[in-house]
């Protein structure tokens, strides 16, 4: 057996021990007066079938918070940092800690925040509430991927240097604005950051009004969201063009259906448009559309399952033997089973479509994983 599977096989039987001992002690030590924090761990393996291989990547991630009016008289600010580490195929087998997220915010204001420091835009644009099952933990491993964030550039790495600001108007209203300062290894869509942007302005630009409602009544959960937003690269400039690279997006998000006998138990439903301006004379397109129900199976009511599609179209048209437009679809179907209050097991079934009928992907893929969550 190899080095990789008894890494792999460790971790598994650490996971699973953990799950003995993290019982109400844990639950106690997750929150005191002036600290927050909690803990996430995902070992998966992602199996090929066409080429008899299997993926094993570990995450594990710990947010942490601390009230500064607590512990030094800064009444509303607040300091994040959220390190994880990670292991796996998408990095050699070998282990590596980042720093996910770091910030101070300042929250004293029903109308208004602000945060600023290491961010990840996708985590407050363009989220979707639904896209929960779907959504991958920050090492962006192999085998997942997020709809929830996929209708703005797709960076990796995720986070960067950044400001951002939230005004409510209304209770139901919520316009935000942040600026982003791009590290050169990033990647943008399916461009390298090179191809546009100059070592002298590598500031993104990002803005987004949304309406959301949220609550439960005595027979159902009900949340809805809608929004538009867009970005645009300001130091970059279109190749043989004065334009500079931008993009737009809408979105949705509700709540379609609860149990008469159980509120929790039900059907959300999201989709986004995108639309973005990268290269002269093209728009690269993207939707992404998907459903997500809890106790949908006979007799597991805390069960999840959950359906996405995402097809979209590079900019430059690609065309099958029969001459039609090809466009590049990924297709993921999750199934999620709870081991008590601190982890699951997660089946998922995934298949992709590439641009270029010349390609031979991988079309079918399988993901198991083992989570914790404290």
């Amino acid at each position: 057996m190899s080095a990789h599977w008894l890494t792999a096989a460790a971790l598994l039987l650490l996971a699973s021990a953990s799950l003995a001992h993290g019982g109400e002690e844990t639950a106690a030590a997750e929150k005191t007066s002036a600290l927050s924090w909690n803990f996430d761990a995902v070992l998966d393996a992602i199996i090929t079938p066409r080429r008899n291989a299997v993926e094993w990547n570990f995450e594990a991630s710990l947010p942490i918070e601390l009230d500064l009016g607590e512990l030094a008289g800064l009444d509303h600010f607040f300091l994040y940092a959220h390190p994880t580490l990670v292991w796996g195929a998408e990095e050699d087998h070998q282990w590596d800690g980042r720093l996910y997220q770091a910030w101070l915010s300042y929250d004293g204001s029903e109308r208004w925040n602000v945060l600023a420091g290491i961010y990840d835009v996708g985590w407050h644009f363009h989220s979707l509430p639904s896209t929960r099952t779907f959504t991958r933990l920050p090492g962006q491993n192999t085998g997942s991927f997020s709809p929830g964030s996929l209708g703005l550039l797709d960076l990796f790495r995720l986070s960067s240097p950044a400001i951002r600001i939230e005004l409510k108007p209304t209770d139901r209203i919520a316009l935000q604005v942040a600026a982003v300062r791009l590290q050169p290894e990033h990647g943008v869509g399916q461009h390298a950051l090179a191809e546009h942007l100059a070592d002298a302005n590598r500031t993104l630009l990002i803005a987004q009004a949304g309406w959301s409602r949220e609550g439960a009544d005595e027979n159902r959960q009900h949340h809805a969201r809608i929004g538009l937003g867009g970005w645009l690269l300001p130091g970059a400039r279109l190749a043989d063009s004065p334009r500079t690279p931008f993009g737009l997006y809408v979105y949705a998000d509700a709540r379609l259906h609860s149990e008469v006998r159980d509120a929790d138990q039900g059907c959300s439903a999201f989709l986004s448009l995108s639309a973005a301006a990268q290269r002269p004379g093209t728009w690269e397109k993207r939707v992404a559309t998907g459903l997500a129900w809890t106790g949908l199976l006979p007799a597991r009511d805390t069960d999840e399952t959950a359906l996405a599609v995402i097809t979209e179209d590079a900019g430059e048209p690609s065309y099958d033997a029969r001459g039609r437009r090809r466009w590049r679809t990924s297709a993921e179907l999750l199934h999620r089973i709870p081991l008590g209050d601190h982890a699951y097991v997660q089946g998922a079934l995934q298949w992709r479509r590439p641009f270029e009928v010349a390609e031979r992907p991988d079309a079918w893929r399988i993901g198991l994983s083992l989570g914790l969550s404290f």
